[in-house]
């Protein structure tokens, strides 16, 4: 080969060359439109979450970008579904990502603070406490007959519940407050009567926890154990009144005029122990945010009862002058009372990780029972008869036993733990 021949030979080659490299550059130059995002895996022996970009276009070489968490509270897992996590044993720890099948629990730091409020709407059911009064003309005939009961009223009433708690790990602690009012009361005037009758029922039942709380872990639920102190009180209070005047139609002289009260209110104040657990499990898919609850609740307590009884009865006429009146009041208590509390919840849950944040909020809508039974042994009866020979009669009876409470109805939640 002679000097020209070889130098030809190198221009074909770099222009070759040269050629390669354009087509390289107008390609590189092309933007890369086909982007495909791997799901995130973890990797709990490594303590690794990996995301997995793959950009392609054309005839260009993909790009795999691979990025790599090694810390479980790292804010930028916030909201993945963690995969990879099969090989994890669950059971080892109180709650491993693997058995909480959940999207959000990657992103779960160390500390947990928690925080909730319930509006139930339930409805009362209270036995052993009645007031009634009875009124007779002059032929032993009911002219009238009034009495009141706080279970007698139907309706739902509303009543808060609220909890704030902290968690560190497996353990936390955590304080409850539920309080619950329902009654009523009217004056009127009866149809047959043309005076004054009142009726009145109140109830209030209150308990406030404090408890330790211990994460668990199934296949199947995530949950917790609680375990602590509780501070409940009952009270229930009924009462009637009645002022009317009689005109009897066989007896000479002026109309009677009759009134009469009943009475009574029963009262529980106590201390006690209270444990419970809670769970849920996703519908679906986890990362969709779904699930059921369930909430089981039991205590017993100690403490002290009261009851008390009391009515009055009174008849009068000026013509001819008389008068005839009765009152009686009976109380019973002990400081030795016991009562038994049992509470069940179940419904749905729906989960929301709130946007670059760890925060997670949750609404909860579901039904709710709850039965407190008192065993004190706490009675009392009052009675009371006025009456004209002849003439019309009035009687009152007051009567008080130990309280329980069934209280059923629905229940609406809201709140965030971070």
């Amino acid at each position: 080969m002679n000097v020209r021949q070889f130098c030809a030979a190198t221009m074909t080659i770099i222009a070759a060359v040269s050629a390669v490299q354009m087509q390289a550059r107008l390609h590189a130059d092309t933007p890369l439109s086909a982007v495909s995002e791997l799901p995130r895996w973890w990797n709990a022996e490594s303590n690794v979450l990996s995301d997995t970009k793959i950009q392609k276009s054309g005839l260009s070489t993909p790009v795999i970008t691979l990025t790599k968490h090694t810390t479980p509270s790292d804010r930028t897992r916030c909201g993945s579904c963690g995969k990879g996590c099969s090989d994890v044993e669950c059971g080892t720890d109180c709650c491993s990502d693997c058995c909480t099948a959940s999207c959000y629990r990657t992103c779960e730091p160390d500390h947990l603070f928690s925080f909730g409020i319930d509006a139930t709407f339930l409805h009362a059911e209270l036995n052993d406490a009645t007031s009634s009064i009875r009124t007779f003309d002059e032929l032993g005939d009911s002219i009238q007959n009034m009495s009141a009961n706080v279970g007698d009223n139907a309706e739902l009433n509303g009543a808060p519940r609220i909890w704030l708690g902290a968690e560190r790990g497996c353990w936390g602690i955590r304080g409850r407050w539920f309080d619950y009012r329902a009654g009523d009361g009217h004056l009127g005037t009866p149809s047959a009567l043309p005076d004054l009758i009142g009726i009145s029922s109140h109830l209030r039942a209150y308990m406030g926890d404090i408890e330790l709380t211990r994460k668990f872990c199934t296949p199947i639920v995530t949950g917790r154990f609680s375990f602590g102190a509780r501070r409940a009180s009952i009270n229930s209070q009924t009462g009637v009144l009645l002022r009317t005047t009689v005109n009897p139609a066989t007896v000479q002289g002026d109309a009677y005029d009759l009134s009469a009260t009943a009475d009574t209110d029963r009262s529980f104040d106590g201390n006690g122990i209270v444990m419970g657990i809670e769970g849920n499990k996703p519908i679906g898919d986890p990362c969709h945010g779904l699930s059921c609850f369930f909430l089981g609740r039991g205590s017993y307590l100690w403490g002290n009862a009261r009851a008390t009884s009391a009515t009055s009865t009174s008849i009068s006429t000026q013509t001819p002058l008389s008068a005839s009146n009765s009152n009686d009041f009976a109380v019973a208590g002990t400081d030795e009372a016991e009562m038994s509390i049992a509470e069940i919840q179940v419904g749905l849950q729906w989960t929301h990780q709130l946007e670059c944040s760890c925060a997670i909020a949750f609404m909860r809508l579901g039904l709710e029972w709850q039965h407190w039974a008192g065993n004190s042994d706490v009675r009392t009866g009052s009675f009371g008869r006025s009456f004209a020979n002849p003439g019309p009669e009035i009687n009152a009876f007051a009567n008080a036993g130990d309280q329980t409470l069934n209280l059923v109805g629905l229940a609406a939640s809201a709140g965030f733990t971070y």
